[in-house]
């Protein structure tokens, strides 16, 4: 099973470098606000074991809103 969840909202890729903006979430589930751009962010997952992996995801956010 799972322990616990990190994420960094600001990943870089370039330097992969984790930096937690969330250092100990259980549930592994967050709600976050980004601007109008383009976004990586990682998650870092370790489990009952010690193990741990991160993941990351790109994003890109436009601005627009509409209505399907």
């Amino acid at each position: 099973g799972i322990e616990f969840y990190s994420w960094d909202f600001s990943y870089d890729d370039a330097t992969q470098q984790f930096k937690a903006d969330v250092i100990f979430d259980k549930e592994g589930h967050q709600i976050q606000s980004f601007k109008t751009g383009e976004h990586t962010i990682a998650v870092k997952v370790v489990d009952n074991e010690g193990m741990e992996n991160i993941e990351t995801v790109k994003i890109k956010l436009n601005g627009a809103v509409k209505i399907l």
